[in-house]
């Protein structure tokens, strides 16, 4: 996907936190869509996420990501993902 403008992105915010979003590291997603393949990845409410990503957002301290999907950034709370821990690390691109 491609990123969105950045003035775009400076207006957005985490739908959880309220804090600024950040597009996610090609590994991160990477990361995400692997957990999603093996269903071991879930929601804010506990549901399996199911799906590829085709990108991330994440916000500011790296712990929440947002699904971007068929252009789509997932803005709904209880659909966002909490990222585990292994791939905090670089979250952020």
């Amino acid at each position: 996907m491609s990123e969105l403008d950045a003035e775009v992105l400076a207006l957005m915010r985490c739908p959880v936190t309220q804090t600024a979003l950040y597009h996610g590291s090609d590994a991160l997603l990477q990361g995400l869509n692997q957990a999603i393949e093996a269903k071991t990845l879930t929601n804010r409410i506990g549901q399996t996420v199911a799906g590829a990503m085709e990108g991330v957002l994440v916000n500011e301290s790296g712990e929440i990501a947002l699904a971007i999907r068929s252009g789509i950034i997932q803005l709904i709370a209880d659909e966002s993902i909490a990222i585990p821990d292994t791939l905090q690390a670089g979250a952020k691109q």
